[in-house]
């Protein structure tokens, strides 16, 4: 595609995509975002009445983020000045500046938006750091990723200001599956939001990974190595393993090598990556896990490693209770479980630490939102019954069927010799 091709597809695009947002928007909130129309703008009304003795101070959640809307300068920045001339982050920061309008008059949004933006941030920064690597001999791809990223933040803000909204005015309730699904499970705003921000985070995870392969093509520069980086993971073993006991592990060499093909787990610098492991119950997907898990701890592939149980709000909740406890994290307490929630969500994001999570038996998509990572790194696994989760969270899925009749068989032999080795040896023969 042509520079000017390239710009023309930009704009338009662009153009569309601010349409359907406004539209979409009610007629006051439409109005405040063409109120805010940059950076300095938002930041003036945000920060200018600290320490100014004001009245109507803002609440202190909202200070807190500056580094993360620093992120967001960094990343529209490179929008507006890169790709083509009259792209303007205008909508970026109208859209924004109503979102944390309303966040400041709702409890809840205080503890969540601000969550969300911060992972989203995050992405923001992951592609502004390979930017110019990423740009030097893949110009058109890279704009392209930056442009995707652009139009997926800014959809996403709008979904966020919506469902907001429909939260206050108390609009029918929204049904998976659509009308059709009425008499399916029922999806309140909050629901909605937290599912869009899984999707979002999704998108934007694919293509960090797509910009960090054209960086991983580029011959080795003086940048910190793997190996510093695999010195610095062997240097903080973490380990919060299955406190189950899980049968002797047999074979599924091939199922290990896909596994290993997935997650690249030798490659830590990558984006995040998961693999949900499905099938019918009792075929093994937490033994798999579980085998593969304590390979990587024999190998020490990773700086730390996590078991989460995934059956239950309960167990999911004391499972991030635990590793925050055992990561020995500043306000981490034996019963704050929102709070040490949100503590291990901060470390998995900013830590230079390279990790494995797996989420066992988890069926329910809504229990397991709040608890899948946002990082822009790291490494996750998933075993379920629900092949939809595939689709939901994790970058691939791999279907795990019960042995063929050979597999059973070497099995059952393989048991024999080790029943009459042991009656050999307790014999004394």
């Amino acid at each position: 595609m042509s520079v000017s091709d390239l710009d023309t597809y930009f704009l338009n695009n662009w153009v569309e995509a601010i349409k359907q947002c406004e539209g979409s928007l009610e007629p006051d909130d439409a109005e405040q975002v063409r109120l805010v129309t940059s950076w300095d703008v938002l930041q003036m009304r945000l920060f200018a009445s600290r320490g100014s003795g004001s009245s109507t101070s803002i609440p202190s959640e909202i200070p807190l983020m500056e580094r993360t809307f620093n992120h967001f300068q960094k990343f529209t920045h490179i929008f507006e000045t890169h790709l083509s001339p009259g792209l303007k982050a205008h909508f970026f920061w109208g859209i924004v500046s109503v979102l944390l309008q309303i966040t400041t008059q709702n409890s809840r949004a205080l503890s969540e938006i601000p969550r969300m933006l911060k992972s989203l941030g995050y992405k923001a920064e992951a592609f502004e750091k390979h930017y110019l690597a990423a740009s030097r001999n893949y110009e058109e791809q890279t704009k392209e990723a930056c442009f995707d990223i652009y139009v997926q933040l800014v959809q996403f803000f709008t979904t966020a200001v919506k469902c907001m909204r429909d939260g206050e005015n108390h609009v029918q309730p929204y049904y998976r599956g659509g009308p059709e699904g009425r008499h399916g499970q029922e999806e309140d705003s909050w629901s909605r939001l937290q599912r869009e921000f899984v999707n979002t985070n999704q998108s934007l995870n694919q293509t960090l990974i797509r910009i960090e392969k054209l960086v991983s093509q580029r011959p080795p520069s003086d940048d910190r190595n793997s190996l510093d980086v695999a010195a610095i993971t062997r240097q903080m073993l973490v380990l919060k393993l299955p406190n189950k006991t899980y049968p002797s592990f047999f074979g599924r060499v091939d199922t290990m090598a896909k596994i290993d093909q997935i997650l690249t787990p030798r490659e830590p610098a990558t984006s995040f990556r998961s693999i949900a492991l499905f099938g019918l119950g009792g075929v093994g997907k937490s033994s798999i896990a579980a085998r593969y898990i304590e390979r990587m701890k024999e190998e020490q592939v990773y700086g730390a490693l996590f078991w989460v149980y995934g059956e239950t709000n309960a167990s999911l909740r004391q499972s991030f209770t635990d590793i925050a406890l055992r990561l020995g994290l500043d306000g981490a307490q034996p019963n704050l479980h929102d709070e040490n929630r949100g503590l291990v969500h901060d470390w998995f994001q900013t830590t230079d630490c390279n990790w494995l999570v797996v989420y066992d038996n988890v069926e329910d998509e809504n229990l397991l939102m709040p608890y899948w990572p946002e990082a822009s790194h790291g490494k996750a696994i998933i075993t379920t019954q629900n092949h939809n989760l595939v689709y939901k969270f994790a970058t691939s899925g791999l279907e795990i069927t019960s042995w063929d009749a050979q597999t059973g068989s070497e099995f059952l032999l393989s048991l024999l010799k080790s029943n009459i080795g042991r009656d050999i040896q307790q014999e004394g023969i």
